[in-house]
């Protein structure tokens, strides 16, 4: 999946690749670097308006104060509103290459061996779009996370150093002290996340996998209708009998998924339950640690209230750079369950072509057996999908011959079910 697009094909192919992930890596240092500006504006905003007469500061200077401060907020905004579009443009197109170049290579693989796969279809055309599209938002998503804790964990180890743990004085803890809450508390509800969802991977490949299946069956069956000569398919519709015995196949597989999704939401329902729970950990703690030091006793250890918001907005920022992926846990098992499902693409791809290797010494031509109780033709597939499977591979994928009474036997045309 990585090779095929960043270090095979043209030059301008592989040039592509990599200016595609440098992009991303600038962006996310371009976000760390904004939301530190930021924050150095809470600071200065929050203080000019409660304190700038202390500061023995007159009007006029105060108002041409705060209209640079107010300016400095607006080149943020302007710089997020003109390179953020542009940026995600230019990696859509990133992702949507990635994902062609990986089309085109499964399906040469696939053409070359020309055997029926499990799901393959799945695979090829929605497995891997949401391969690439999950991993432009995973790229971004975690060098957003490590450029942000590098631009804001020395923050807060100097902010530890002016805003002491409770019960403490100044210079009685180390200041990186607020740095370790921050983190440590993102860490833990992440790990207790994790925990919690730990089964989701193999939940979702299971439920992929019950879904190719129902999509081939029904394609199958209207392949049938559509296909057989002299097949009517609003004969099939008239007799009750019919419609069962049409439905009958599919039944222990509807059964299974509805199995699977159900285990699914009750996992789903415990890890959200969690995340809700431990969101607002971010928003209670700057106030639990810092916010008595508003109203202390002694002058020296009382904080402003640029302080506060300083502190509320970088413990905030570490805090959830760290516990957006138990927010994502979600969507990330999602990803990780159609990785999976395309490493075992692969794997069936290259034992095929071996098979095919070894079988060529032996055979000129594979033999699909029969679908529907018509014979197929033993020659090749062509590039498109190949529908035919063995009967005892996939029983709900067999519909019995009864249920064309009345049908023409003719040849049944594999040109015809592409």
């Amino acid at each position: 999946m990585f090779h095929e697009f960043f270090l095979r094909g043209s030059r301008a192919r592989i040039a592509w690749a990599w200016f595609g992930l440098a992009s991303i890596m600038g962006k996310a240092v371009f976000s760390a670097w904004n939301k530190r500006r930021y924050n150095d504006f809470t600071l200065d905003f929050y203080n000019l308006v409660a304190y700038g007469q202390e500061y023995g500061l007159g009007h006029e200077q105060m108002v041409d104060r705060l209209y640079s401060i107010m300016w400095s907020w607006l080149s943020i905004q302007m710089a997020q509103f003109l390179v953020y579009p542009a940026l995600r443009i230019l990696h859509n197109y990133w992702a949507a290459s990635w994902r062609f170049v990986l089309v085109e290579e499964y399906l040469q693989r696939w053409h070359r061996n020309s055997r029926p796969l499990e799901g393959v279809s799945q695979r090829i055309h929605e497995d891997a779009h949401r391969f690439t599209e999950g991993i432009n938002w995973i790229t971004y998503d975690l060098l957003d996370s490590i450029a942000s804790l590098v631009a804001f964990t020395p923050l807060l180890a100097t902010l530890g150093e002016k805003v002491p743990p409770p019960g403490f004085g100044k210079g009685e803890v180390p200041g990186v002290w607020l740095a370790y809450a921050a983190v440590g508390g993102g860490i833990v509800g992440t790990c207790i996340s994790l925990f919690i969802g730990r089964h989701l991977v193999a939940i979702r490949v299971t439920i992929q996998r019950l879904n190719a299946k129902l999509r081939r069956d029904l394609v199958l069956v209207e392949s049938a209708y559509e296909h057989v000569a002299g097949a009517d398919p609003d004969e099939y519709s008239t007799k009750h009998s019919r419609r069962a015995s049409r439905l009958a196949p599919f039944a222990p597989l509807l059964t299974e998924m509805w199995n699977a999704y159900s285990t699914m939401y009750v996992h789903l329902g415990a890890l959200r339950f969690w995340n809700e729970l431990w969101s607002n950990v971010d928003e209670l703690l700057p106030y639990i640690l810092v916010a008595p030091r508003l109203i202390a006793a002694d002058p020296e250890m009382r904080l402003s209230y640029g302080d506060l918001a300083q502190t509320k907005n970088a413990v905030g920022r570490v805090f959830n750079q760290i516990w957006t992926w138990a927010e994502k846990w979600e969507d990330l098992t999602e990803w990780m369950s159609v990785h999976r499902r395309l490493v075992e693409l692969e794997e069936m791809l290259a034992n095929a072509d071996e098979r095919e290797a070894l079988a060529a010494f032996a055979t000129p031509t594979p033999s699909f057996g029969k679908v529907f109780g018509h014979a197929l033709p033993s020659k090749a597939l062509p590039l498109a999908m190949p529908v035919a499977r063995s009967a005892s591979s996939s029983p709900t994928a067999v519909i019995p011959s009864s249920s064309f009474r009345g049908v023409r036997s003719e040849p049944f045309r594999m040109a015809d079910m592409v």
